[in-house]
């Protein structure tokens, strides 16, 4: 494993005779980081070129870092306080990268949320079930260290983020853009505002919606929200069995 805490970066690999497509998490990071499709062309991969560059120098000279299987043995820092999911906790069903300054340019769905300064935001749908209706909704953003997860993360700034909630049923789909950002909603009235690794953070808790919101002959109700950033860049691989979670979570108690 290399650590560089300049940009926090984590990578994770596995080697059979030099071969990065035997890791999940080299193939993730590839795929979900690197994939011009995603970008469109329009986000310049100097900055991974030069890290990739640099990663495959050091895989050629040795292979120094241990197997995907030895390291998802190996023992992990414990979680954030409040960082731990419980049975039953929403993954998103959802997320779609948009873009401040290609306000018209849809980004498909993703596997790795990208914020960055005044520009990417990530969407995230969650969908609630029928069952959740009378108990609590919480919206969390669970951000543990590189010590207590395998899922790899870039984070470097101010740590400065900001939350827009839309209507019920009003999520993202895959050709959303900035400028067809879903209809405006109710925001928490005190979000936090830095986010930053090693916490676990609520971004609203509220009574779940109840059932007769639910569209007729629906066990399910979409609902949705957009993180955004002044000052930092963040983006994480979301995963369920990679050590501590990462990324925004909505639990029901």
């Amino acid at each position: 494993m290399i650590y560089k805490e300049k940009f926090h970066i984590t990578f994770s690999f596995s080697f059979h005779s030099v071969n990065l497509k035997n890791s999940l998490i080299a193939t993730e990071f590839l795929n979900c980081f690197c994939c011009p499709s995603i970008y469109s062309g329009f986000w310049t991969m100097k900055t991974f070129s030069t890290i990739l560059a640099l990663l495959a120098s050091r895989v050629i000279a040795s292979s120094i870092a241990e197997p995907v299987s030895e390291l998802k043995e190996r023992n992990l820092e414990a979680c954030p306080s409040g960082g731990n999911l419980p049975a039953g906790a929403l993954y998103p069903s959802l997320s779609v990268l948009v873009s401040q300054k290609l306000p018209n340019v849809p980004f498909s769905s993703t596997q790795t949320p990208l914020h960055t300064a005044n520009d990417f935001c990530t969407i995230t749908n969650f969908l609630l079930p029928i069952s959740s209706s009378g108990k609590i909704c919480t919206l969390e953003f669970l951000f543990p260290t590189h010590l207590s997860t395998l899922s790899p993360y870039i984070y470097t700034g101010g740590g400065h983020f900001n939350f827009t909630g839309y209507a019920l049923n009003a999520g993202a789909t895959t050709k959303t853009t900035f400028n067809t950002q879903p209809a405006l909603g109710p925001n928490s009235a005190n979000p936090p505002s830095v986010l930053s690794p090693g916490n676990s953070y609520v971004i609203n808790s509220a009574e779940c919606p109840p059932a007769f919101l639910y569209p007729a002959g629906k066990s399910e109700l979409l609902v949705s929200g957009m993180l955004c950033t002044t000052d930092t860049y963040l983006s994480y691989l979301i995963s369920k069995s990679l050590g501590c979670p990462i990324g925004l979570f909505v639990t029901i108690t």
